[in-house]
Formats: structure tokens, sequence, C-alpha cells
């Protein structure tokens, strides 16, 4: 039989899992995409400012397109270790919280020592000392969300950047996109 306490426990500590894969994984993913956004822009920038023969353009392209798939490789890589290492979430959580491990161990150990039979008194008190610790704690504010919040915004802001940089560039558009929407008003 599982006591209430033991689920609440299991219920936390899959918040604290989820929250803290979620804010990795956007912490991830917004600086794969600066990563990504930034090459280009210096390709972009450097292919602008020298006018490099073919062989030149074409090398560069090579080399945004292999920087691209080791971003893309390092990222999924990332995402696999994420999700199959519960290992990590407690060294994680023993790192964060030191007393809770000693107080899990002990619970554990003497839950597992009473068997199928009714859990005693001290087992459950423990239980319930360790659901208070973790309530008082708050554990899904153990994860600061900083980093992610600053991946994602550096993301944001240079994903506008190269946006306004092809929306204004004659280089891209021919022009300019004002050219191309006057072409489509006037119907040539």
């Amino acid at each position: 039989m599982v006591s209430p306490s033991i689920e609440e426990l299991h219920d936390t500590i899959r918040r604290v899992r989820r929250r803290r894969n979620l804010i990795l994984h956007t912490r991830q993913i917004g600086w794969c995409l600066a990563t990504i956004v930034g090459l280009f822009i210096i390709f972009a920038f450097l292919e602008m400012t020298f006018h490099p023969a073919m062989p030149a353009r074409l090398l560069m392209f090579c080399l945004l397109g292999a920087a691209t798939g080791a971003v893309g490789w390092q990222t999924i890589r990332t995402f696999k270790r994420l999700s199959r290492d519960n290992r990590r979430l407690a060294h994680y959580v023993d790192d964060r919280i030191p007393d809770l491990e000693q107080r899990l161990i002990t619970s554990m150990d003497s839950y597992g020592k009473q068997g199928e039979q009714s859990p005693s008194g001290l087992v459950e008190a423990l239980w319930q000392d360790t659901v208070a610790h973790v309530r008082d704690r708050k554990l899904e504010q153990v994860t600061t969300s900083r980093p992610a919040w600053v991946a994602a915004g550096t993301a944001t802001v240079l994903i506008c950047l190269l946006a306004v940089a092809l929306w204004d560039s004659d280089r891209f558009f021919g022009g300019g996109p004002a050219n191309y929407l006057a072409l489509v008003d006037t119907g040539r």
C-alpha cells in the first residue's frame, strides 16, 4: 500500500522534473536559435561586405550548414540526455537541498523494512516530516528560470534583428519590400 504522503512526494518530484526540463529545453532551444541566427547574420555581413567570388560563397554556405548541423546535433543530444537520466535530477535536488537526502533515505529505508505490513507510526511520521519539509522549501522554485529567459530573449532579439535586416535589404528582395509591394499593387 502506498501512503498518500508518498504519492504527494512523488507528485512534487514529478513537478520539479517537469519544471526543470521545461526550463532546460527553453534555454537549449533559445541558445540554438541564437547561435544559428547569429551565424547567419555574420555570414551575410561577410558576404555583403567583401562580395566574394562564387567558390567562397559556396564555402561560406557549407560552413553555415555544417555549423547549423553541429548546433542541431548538440541540441538533440542534450534533449536525449535530459530525458533519460533521472540521476541528474537526484543530484540536482541533492545539491540544492542537501538535508532532504537524509530524510528521504531514512524514510525509504524504514518504509522498506516494513514490507507489506501497515506502516508504523515512526515511518508515517518520517514521511510526513519529509513532505512538510518539501512543502516548506517550495521545490518548484529550486530551478531558476533566469537562464531560460536570457536565452529566449537573446534568440528573439536576434531573430527580430534578422527580420528587420531582411525586410530592409536590397540584396535579398531586389529593391526592398516596398518596391515589391508597389509592383504587386500595380499588377506588374
